[in-house]
């Protein structure tokens, strides 16, 4: 391959001819006031707007306006502004070698850009800072002596005000529109919202190119914050039609949040990419959130590969590597997440640090431990490893690491590291990610009993948000009763009761007992609470009474008798229908698991069955029948169908699934089919997939269009397992054979056989095998 790269001594000419180049264009530009004052004054006017407006050319009249003013304070005659020739004649005096302005497709000019700034800066700076002090400025530059003062370390407001209002109160159109937007900006700045309104509205109604887009946008903003959705559409719609990209970017990032709020996906990602094609080079910000839309809809391997466009930029972002290893991980493209990041690892650029933290995150998701110390190893000796920002990362992921390895003394030793640093930098950089570290913990639904991570539990319990810290202090409780340290479980009893109820500290008193081997002492303590306690007291502690039946633990005869008796007075007082009615529902698994009277369950949950709360009834009428299916099937199903069609999705899913299940053993094909159909409706995967299957089985006779979009739902429906695509294909194709469609069976099957996944594979054999010899339907002729 050729070596492309250019050599030392080249570069440095090019340089050298750059800086000649501007300089040499700075000594016309200043010739220039004397021997050519309209060129002079039309470049200058075009470097006064390239302040105010960084991304816009402007036309030659626009160039003119400013330029008159300028020879007019130079004590010059103006007269050749309004001459076309004559100023056509100096743009293109400006824009001969050394050039200093240069002219787009539609005939506007702007500065050239030299070398850090726009040719011609250093002179427009000297002429510009002369006429501050002498206070003789145009309009326009008003406005820029404003920014100045606003933009000023410490900032000058109050002068930045004089210097807008002076514009404002000028004859120069393009000066007032601008010093109205910066003064709607100084009152937004100073939380001055209603006064901030009026001004944007005020110079959105002035139609300026310049300086209405930015009001017009800004009231589409505020349209959304109000919930005005359609104004904020339409104000948005026209900031479309501005000649600002950047400004465009931002009206179609608006639109995509927009249509998101309004659920529509396709609208949102559209708009999204829109965004990111207009702000161009800058596009990083719009091309994440086109990333997360991606992501949210469920286009995790699409929101990857935009995050892997990220990796070539030449300013990443630290967090960009690692988001798109995650997304990779999620799309299960973890292998391929390696090799690309080994590749861009080649050029050891100076982001280095990041992609191999992100390595060794792919590598982790991988559950390659080994390859996953490597890359660690590989981050300690990167040059990279002395920044905090690289160190803390890779601190944090060994001592998870530490962790997988039961190296609880490494573990803990990095973690303390992390949590008790006297580096302020340090332990302000380990915050988010021991917060995330310990969410990942608590979102796997258990307990921590690890000892290495007690350093990041005692953290947590302190630092994290309230359903984190509690759940690290309930983890520091457990581990603390574990360990025998029973003044600190205590102490992190008192920490959980920060943010959980009584209720909830009661329910952790009694698991500590049963986690110290004191289980009757544990369910005790729970039915002693619960006799004593108040109807919302007995649902909280019900659930946990039942728990301890399931595992073995049943109340003796006397315990059985005080808590009835509870419950009974409860349910006959004059309580809530709502109260009465959950204290039924979870009196019943009492019943079940613990006292083992399934009457008296059976009678708890017909009465919890006739809440008006959708939630109870739902589970009620599940509950009913799932209990029922063996000894009274019908029954059942007429329970089952009740908890299906109540508006609780997640339990109306459940009671469908049971009910198609019931359906399919009774021989009921009526009643699977609107279980099945009703279980479409509300569930996705394989859980849908599977009453799919069903439905085109019960259709295959009958209605063979339908069997067949049944069959091909449930192999294209995403997230089905490999069983059931392989069952699908065995039926689809019997069902070609069973209708005389022989090639098409074939071909089906053998698409089932040959499948490139094995489990789809073995699971098409078995229910081929199971389906056996197909007959063509013998159908009676007239």
């Amino acid at each position: 391959m050729a070596d492309e790269s250019k050599s030392l001594p080249s570069a440095i000419d090019e340089i050298t001819e750059l800086f000649e180049r501007h300089d040499g264009a700075e000594m016309r530009l200043a010739r220039a006031r004397s021997d050519a004052p309209l060129a002079c004054a039309l470049v200058m006017a075009a470097l006064c707007w390239d302040q105010l407006d960084r991304r816009g050319s402007r036309t030659p009249e626009g160039l003119g306006a400013q330029a008159r003013r300028l020879m007019a304070l130079w004590g010059l005659r103006a007269e050749a502004v309004d001459d076309a020739e004559q100023v056509s004649a100096a743009l293109e005096w400006a824009m001969q070698h050394p050039a200093l302005l240069e002219r787009d497709e539609q005939g506007s000019y702007r500065p050239v850009f030299g070398v850090a700034f726009p040719v011609g800066s250093r002179f427009w700076r000297e002429h510009y800072h002369a006429a501050v002090a002498s206070g003789v400025l145009t309009p326009l530059e008003r406005v820029i002596h404003g920014d100045d003062d606003r933009d000023a370390s410490p900032a000058d407001l109050d002068a930045a005000e004089v210097s807008y209002r002076l514009a404002v109160d000028s004859d120069d159109p393009d000066a007032a529109a601008l010093g109205s937007l910066r003064l709607a900006e100084l009152a937004e700045s100073r939380d001055q919202t209603e006064q901030a309104a009026r001004r944007y509205a005020d110079v959105a109604a002035l139609r300026h190119p310049v300086a209405s887009p930015p009001a017009v946008l800004w009231l589409a903003r505020q349209a959304a914050q109000d919930g005005d959705m359609p104004a904020s559409r339409a104000l948005a719609q026209e900031a479309l039609s501005c000649g600002d990209r950047s400004l465009r970017a931002e009206a179609w990032a608006l639109l995509a949040g927009l249509a998101w709020l309004d659920k529509d996906t396709d609208a949102a990602v559209a708009a999204s990419r829109r965004a990111v094609e207009e702000a161009g080079t800058w596009h990083w910000s719009y091309t994440r959130r086109l990333a997360e839309m991606l992501a949210g809809s469920g286009q995790l391997a699409e929101a990857a590969d935009v995050y892997r466009t990220l990796l070539d930029e030449p300013l990443l972002h630290g967090p960009d590597a690692g988001r798109y290893v995650q997304l990779m991980t999620e799309a299960g493209r973890s292998d391929e997440a390696v090799a690309v990041l080994e590749q861009h690892l080649v050029q050891d650029g100076p982001f280095a640090g990041d992609l191999l933290l992100a390595l060794t995150s792919a590598h982790a998701a991988r559950d390659d431990l080994d390859a996953t110390r490597e890359a660690l190893a590989r981050v300690r000796a990167h040059w990279s490893a002395t920044m905090p920002q690289v160190s803390v990362r890779a601190d944090v992921m060994e001592a998870s690491l530490a962790i997988a390895e039961d190296d609880d003394e490494r573990a803990a030793r990095l973690f303390r590291s992390l949590t008790d640093s006297d580096d302020p930098q340090r332990r302000e950089l380990a915050r988010p990610l021991l917060i995330a570290t310990g969410e990942q913990f608590a979102n796997q639904g258990r307990v921590c009993l690890i000892p290495g991570a007690r350093p990041l539990l005692e953290y947590l319990s302190e630092a994290a948000g309230p359903e984190t810290a509690a759940w690290a202090a309930t983890s520091l409780a457990h581990l603390a009763t574990v360990e025998g340290r029973s003044d600190d479980a205590e102490a992190a009893v008192r920490l959980a009761a920060r943010h959980r109820s009584p209720d909830e500290v009661t329910v952790l008193r009694a698991l500590l007992l049963d986690r110290a081997g004191r289980r009757s002492d544990a369910l005790a303590y729970l039915l002693d609470a619960a006799v004593a306690g108040n109807p919302p007291t007995l649902v909280a502690l019900l659930p946990t009474i039942a728990a301890f039946g399931l595992r073995g633990q049943w109340p003796d005869d006397q315990q059985r008798l005080r808590l009835r008796a509870a419950i009974d007075h409860t349910l006959s007082a004059n309580q809530g229908e709502d109260i009465r009615n959950r204290i039924a529902m979870e009196m019943a698994q009492v019943e079940l698991y613990s006292c083992h009277n399934r009457d008296r369950a059976l009678t708890l949950w017909q009465l919890a069955a006739e809440s008006d709360d959708p939630t109870v009834a739902a589970q009620a009428w599940l509950n009913l029948g799932l209990l029922q299916q063996r000894m009274a099937p019908i029954t059942a199903a007429h329970a089952l169908e009740q908890a299906m069609h109540l508006a609780d999705p997640p339990t109306g899913a459940r009671a469908g699934i049971e009910l198609a299940k019931l359906a399919e053993r009774l021989g009921d094909n009526p009643v699977l089919a609107r279980a099945c159909t009703r279980v479409m409706e509300l569930t996705t995967g394989d859980d849908r997939a599977q009453a799919a299957l069903r439905l085109g089985w019960v259709n295959r006779y009958h209605h063979p269009d339908d069997a067949e979009g049944f069959y091909n739902a449930a192999i294209a429906e995403p997230g089905v397992l490999p069983a059931t695509i392989g069952t699908a294909l065995a039926r689809l194709g019997a069902l070609y054979a069973l209708h005389g469609n022989r090639p098409m069976a074939q071909r089906t099957w053998r698409r089932g056989k040959n499948h490139r996944d094995p489990k789809v594979a073995e699971a098409f054999a078995t229910e081929r095998a199971t389906i056996g010899r197909v007959r063509r339907i013998t159908r009676p002729t007239l």
